[in-house]
């Protein structure tokens, strides 16, 4: 009887471990794979990494005060198309336009528009997303 309780318990023991290796096996793995994911992921941002770029942007007076866009859109936060998109704009959303200026021989627009949060409804449009509708007097 003795016996095979600690056979018992012997048992319990060995299956109680093989438990827990095969979870931290799993855990290993998952953090090999998160870490590649991250390496893989920082290396997209040293690519994507302006800092040493000769970036001009010549600003100039926009033609027009208010446009819509032509077509479904998205608002960056700079005027540069690798930039962080900020919200998409649907087709016909009339904008405010603030400021123009080139980037690599492509005019953008400072743009604005109404929203009820007021959050990201500022930054910049590529000028063949808007037609205009105020020409500045």
């Amino acid at each position: 009887m003795l016996l095979f309780l600690f056979i018992l318990l012997l048992c319990a023991a060995l299956s109680i471990s093989y438990y827990f290796a095969n979870k931290m096996s799993d855990q290993h793995k998952q953090i090999i794979l998160l870490r590649t994911q991250n390496d893989r992921l920082k290396n997209k941002i040293i690519k994507n990494d302006h800092t040493s770029q000769n970036i001009k942007i010549k600003y100039m007076e926009p033609p027009f005060e208010i446009g819509t866009t032509c077509r479904k859109c998205r608002l960056y936060l700079c005027p540069m198309e690798d930039s962080i998109i900020l919200a998409d704009l649907e087709a016909e959303t009339v904008v405010n336009i603030h400021d123009s200026a080139e980037v690599s021989g492509v005019t953008w627009f400072q743009v604005s528009f109404l929203c009820e949060t007021e959050i990201n409804n500022k930054g910049w449009l590529q000028c063949d997303k808007i037609k205009s509708e105020k020409l500045i007097t």
